[in-house]
């Protein structure tokens, strides 16, 4: 009976210990029939995490040390294969992940990096498939994937440009500015300061581009990281038409991209003579001799002309008196602390700063500007500005917010098949509101966010602005909502008012071309010359357009004409066929007797030109080729 006691004993201590002694056991393991299977330990981007850079590659941690060649991914489509996939549509397709696969911490971490960025403002889920094992043969317990997956922000757009789209008679001399929606990585904004190359990702050009301005130097940054400045290094060209583009290169704060590359419509036209009018202060607010300002006001000075916004700068440390715009309640020998630098709207003609603190009870400001603020063409002020009697606070804050935010897109239209919409926007306010802000981004947002639209001080304002919408990668229709916030003068924001609108996304037929069959053949004459067409497109092919010349065919309501029952069927010039079967991959053969239209039975070098059709009405850039006739190979 004793033995017995001690062997219970002796059983009862030994059994932790065993348990303690089992080193690959962990509460991040899974054991399944007595086998310790791998789990997923983490992910980024993180479950429920927004506003991810849609360059952002995709990182998997592991519990145990993983047999490399079972995480797989489909480089070559949008098909669901392999056990590591990510995707938007529950699975239906996946992304297409670039071929190179990172593998670190001893084969327990892994990342993948999408072919090409994800779409914006769309949420992706990960999924690990039980085909992932570990290097004991361990798979999964069970099919790994995230309940609410990660979404995508929005991407940075050019909200204006000085001198702006179409703007003619500009000054020979002229800086040239971009502002963002928001703040941008200053790194990713550059120039190009040597030559004419077209390097960088500003540039500005008066031949589409085959050459640019030189700069005199880097691009010059302001508004919270939102307005670039550049200055060419000599005077600009007299009457001529300048375009800006910005690539795709640029980033903003949290690396993501542009959606597509911004290039002005229209450009802006100089005139002949060099600007050398100096900029005047036309209005401050508050104004002067305003009493009982409330104390948490925001204070705004608007010029006369577009400005350097780089020159409008303020003291954001200590009550010294730098920058060159100043405010005091002490003639200047100290000077109020801004929380942050000057914002700018109202195409560089307006600049608004945020006092740190509250202002002083029933004290007297003064505002002042100083001669080192210049102009988009380099003038100084010709003397100091500075209030006459200044403004008067009252004792009180403003805490009442704007009220009635609208907006409408488009006028209330359903759909839109262009990014760029119109915003009708209004609010009220007591006080006067100073600066509206538009987004597809609903989150919350604060006075001192960068991205604010200011405008001079209104207690009932409204407007049509411009806006650009989030496009897409593929064909097909997205929903868009924008949101705009109100905020006054004492930097109280709205409450959000919204609208929504379809995008429709229709991607005319790409990798199109013409081919002249037989080119070394004597066969050009008034009879057959056949010609190999291709194109492909998402939704299907449906019709081409042939021609002698390079404008862009009509589409209208016309059916276009059957092709005839033939494998090579004849065809007529400038005039649509449909193609026998609707195919995302057309390759066709035709031929004509009607060559002669093209080259007037002349010797030379001719051109033929073709446009291809899709099931959206979509039609394609313009496909060519040509042939040089000589009397050996051409009639």
């Amino acid at each position: 009976m004793i033995m017995d006691n001690y062997k219970k004993s002796y059983l009862i201590i030994l059994f932790p210990l065993f348990i303690s002694g089992c080193g690959n056991y962990s509460s991040n393991e899974d054991t399944v029939d007595g086998k310790i299977k791998p789990i997923v330990k983490s992910i980024s981007p993180s479950e429920g995490e927004t506003n991810v850079d849609v360059t952002t590659p995709i990182l998997l941690s592991f519990s145990k040390e993983i047999k490399t060649n079972t995480v797989t991914t489909d480089n070559s489509s949008a098909n669901c294969t392999g056990t590591l996939q990510v995707s938007s549509d529950s699975f239906s397709t996946c992304v297409q992940m670039s071929s190179s696969l990172t593998v670190s911490n001893s084969s327990q971490a892994f990342t993948v990096t999408p072919s090409s960025n994800l779409s914006v403002l769309t949420t992706y889920k990960i999924r690990v498939t039980t085909g992932v094992k570990d290097s004991n043969d361990n798979t999964l317990s069970s099919q790994y994937e995230t309940s609410n997956g990660f979404t995508t922000g929005t991407p940075p757009t050019v909200s204006s440009t000085s001198p702006a789209d179409s703007d003619t008679s500009v000054s020979l001399n002229r800086t040239i500015s971009l502002t963002f929606s928001e703040a941008m990585d200053s790194a990713s904004v550059t120039t190009n300061t040597s030559g004419t190359t077209c390097s960088g990702t500003l540039q500005v050009s008066s031949d589409s581009f085959s050459t640019c301005v030189q700069m005199s130097s880097s691009p010059t940054v302001s508004n919270s990281y939102q307005t670039f400045t550049v200055t060419p290094s000599s005077d600009l060209s007299v009457l001529t038409t300048y375009k800006i583009r910005v690539t795709t290169g640029v980033t903003d704060s949290t690396r993501n991209t542009l959606s597509s590359q911004y290039e002005t419509s229209n450009g802006f036209t100089t005139g002949t003579t060099v600007d050398t009018t100096a900029p005047t202060v036309s209005s401050t607010s508050p104004a002067d001799s305003d009493t009982s300002v409330s104390l948490n006001r925001i204070i705004a000075v608007t010029f006369s002309e577009a400005m350097d916004s780089a020159s409008v700068t303020t003291n954001t440390s200590g009550t010294t008196c730098s920058g060159t715009l100043q405010v005091s309640s002490d003639s200047f020998s100290t000077c109020v602390q801004m929380s942050s630098s000057p914002t700018v709207s109202n195409s560089y003609q307006t600049f608004t700063v945020t006092p740190s603190s509250d202002l002083s009870v029933l004290t007297t400001y003064k505002i002042r500007v100083t001669t080192g603020v210049t102009d988009s063409t380099r003038n100084t002020l010709s003397s100091q500005y500075e209030t006459s009697n200044g403004f008067t606070t009252g004792n009180t804050t403003d805490t009442n917010s704007p009220s009635n935010p609208t907006i409408s897109i488009n006028s209330g239209a359903a759909t839109t098949t262009s990014t760029s919409v119109t915003l009708t926007i209004s609010a009220t306010d007591d006080v006067g509101i100073t600066a509206f802000y538009a987004s597809e981004a609903s989150s919350t947002l604060s006075s001192s966010d960068s991205g604010w639209n200011s405008f001079t001080s209104s207690t009932s304002y409204s407007a049509t602005v411009s806006f650009t919408l989030s496009s897409a990668s593929s064909a097909g229709n997205y929903s868009r909502t924008v949101y705009v916030w109100f905020k006054d003068a004492a930097g109280n924001v709205s409450t959000s008012a919204s609208d929504g609108i379809t995008l429709v996304i229709k991607i005319p037929p790409t990798s199109t071309s013409i081919a002249i069959q037989n080119k070394s053949n004597k066969v050009y004459s008034s009879c057959c010359v056949v010609l190999q067409l291709s194109a492909e497109d998402d939704v299907g092919v449906t019709a081409f357009y042939i021609s002698g010349s390079n404008s862009t065919p009509n589409i209208d309501s016309n059916i276009p004409i059957s092709l005839e029952p033939y494998t090579v069927p004849e065809i007529n010039l400038n005039t649509w066929y449909s193609v026998k079967n609707v195919t995302t991959n057309l390759s066709q053969k035709v031929y004509t007797q009607q060559w002669g239209q093209v080259s007037g039975f002349n010797l030379g070098t001719f051109n033929i030109y073709a446009w291809f059709r899709d099931a959206d009405g979509s039609v394609s850039q313009v496909s060519t080729d040509s042939i040089t006739c000589s009397l050996s190979n051409c009639y």
